[in-house]
């Protein structure tokens, strides 16, 4: 890991290491937000786990969001953080509600593994490729996903 030089932004970085992947960007200075197509995921995570430059990320959080332009579909919402440059990135990546799917950055993020797990359980988004997709919040029998709103079993009395 080089040392930082006042030139070099973690914005600039990321757009260096994952061209293709980023969609958009918003926000600025210490609070950033790039927007990423499902399947350029994994490859740009991938790449900011231990860059050379940045060096090493934490992967602070992982939430799923419903999303302002429409029914159906929502974000999921990885927060990465640099302590050595004191910045916060939020990878966010939009899903159709219907059936989401995205590939398991688990093996990449070994935290992921329990977060990916937390956002199935809650809210239906499979992870393709998790080692261990299975309840980690509701009981083992629990019908459906209580924040997706059609859950099956869920809200009814008695549940």
């Amino acid at each position: 890991m080089s040392e930082p030089s006042s030139d070099t932004t973690v914005l600039t970085r990321i757009q260096l290491l994952a061209p293709e992947a980023i969609e958009r960007v918003s926000g600025a200075g210490a609070e950033l937000q790039v927007y990423v197509g499902p399947a350029r995921l994994k490859r740009m995570m991938g790449r900011l786990l231990n860059d050379e430059i940045l060096g090493p990320g934490v992967l602070c959080d992982l939430a799923v969001l419903p999303t302002v332009s429409g029914p159906g579909q929502i974000e999921v919402v990885y927060s990465l953080m640099w302590p050595e440059w004191r910045q916060r990135l939020a990878v966010r990546v939009p899903l159709a509600d219907s059936k989401p799917k995205l590939d398991s950055i688990s093996g990449i993020w070994p935290c992921a593994d329990w977060l990916e797990r937390e956002a199935w359980d809650l809210c239906g988004v499979v992870f393709e490729g998790h080692p261990d997709l299975r309840r980690i919040l509701l009981p083992e029998d629990a019908q459906g996903h209580p924040l997706t709103g059609r859950a099956a079993g869920f809200g009814e009395s008695g549940t």
